[in-house]
């Protein structure tokens, strides 16, 4: 097999937060932003400080991983990877860092396809039965940058291709199509200017939906809802994936108020109202990026950019054997440089 070199962002459309519940979730790839490894040149072209953090952090994960008991040191060859980090290797990365579209994730991919003995082929078609081994990997990689990790970001990452999270727990691939937008209707990002982080917010998203350990009735509506939105998609039905996706907006806006930038609240709350937009949460809130939905993506597009707001339209594709992917730039109203990308 040829291992794959380049790894994309991904856009978790649906189950952010609400899969800490038990809902169902829907990520896609987001091609936009992509990682790949590589060595250090010192020819005067790149940033050699940003390139030697990364060398940094890769020789503390690459310890790490030999530290861990179970899998890991058995399914990747970490002698040689560690022989290339101290050759100079780090990862590129055009993916924001604390923006909620998988750079951590990202990098987990890379390091599986280029150092697994045994990868599975991406190229190859992929059955729903690979999944769980697959993942069980990921969820031990991904677990040193967040402390657990459910192994869904570099899935969507390596594979290349729509996945969903059933009630069950169970992984799928699926096909997406967006054809019940009208042509006119899209899906967006908007870029809050600051930054994110996961734990505190976590904490204080479980506190406010459970109760001794168990799903309060409020919870159990959140996870409706997402479950909902992400049929109606699937199944492409207009009507009920806008009436679901804007009672979910509202219901991010009314319950899930601390996840979201201050700057925004007026904002989401006037798309909401006049049905410009249905915004929701991408990545864990309190920055980063969020997501947008568009029932008319140009009029949305005119009013973000009115109120100094640039969005990026968000394309799917359901090809899991992308080599070579393609960067919509015709579909970012500015260029969004991560200050500091994954590193």
């Amino acid at each position: 097999m040829i291992r794959r070199e380049l790894f994309s962002a991904k856009v978790m459309l649906f189950g952010e937060y609400s899969i800490l519940l038990g809902s169902p979730a829907l990520s896609i790839p987001f091609t936009l932003y992509h990682a790949s490894l590589k060595m250090i040149s010192g020819d005067g072209k790149s940033d050699l400080q940003q390139e030697h953090l990364s060398n940094n952090i890769l020789h503390a994960l690459c310890d790490h991983y030999r530290s861990m008991p179970g899998i890991l040191p058995e399914l990747l060859d970490l002698d040689h990877l560690m022989e290339d980090i101290k050759g100079g290797l780090y990862l590129d990365s055009t993916i924001p860092q604390r923006y909620g579209i998988g750079s951590s994730g990202a990098l987990c991919a890379a390091l599986y396809s280029r150092y697994a003995f045994d990868p599975l082929d991406p190229d190859e078609p992929v059955k729903n039965g690979d999944l769980p081994g697959l993942r069980k990997i990921f969820i031990s990689m991904e677990s040193y940058f967040h402390g657990k990790s459910s192994g869904f970001d570099p899935m969507v990452s390596y594979l290349q291709h729509p996945l969903k999270i059933r009630e069950d727990g169970q992984l799928e691939i699926i096909t997406l199509s967006l054809g019940f937008l009208d042509n006119k209707g899209g899906i967006f990002l908007l870029d809050s200017g600051q930054s994110s982080g996961t734990a505190p917010l976590v904490r204080i998203f479980m506190d406010q939906y459970t109760s001794h350990g168990k799903i309060n009735n409020e919870g159990k509506e959140f996870c409706r809802l997402s479950g909902s939105c992400i049929t109606g998609l699937i199944k492409n039905d207009r009507g009920s994936f806008r009436a679901n996706m804007k009672a979910l907006s509202a219901f991010h806006l009314n319950g899930l108020l601390p996840m979201i930038p201050g700057h925004i609240h007026a904002l989401w709350k006037e798309a909401l109202k006049e049905g410009i937009a249905y915004f929701k949460l991408c990545g864990s809130g309190g920055g980063g990026f969020l997501t947008g939905f568009a029932p008319d993506y140009e009029r949305a597009r005119s009013y973000l950019q009115k109120n100094h707001y640039p969005i990026i339209k968000v394309n799917i594709s359901n090809n899991s054997s992308i080599k070579n992917p393609t960067y919509h730039a015709k579909n970012v109203d500015q260029s969004f440089k991560s200050d500091s990308p994954y590193h």
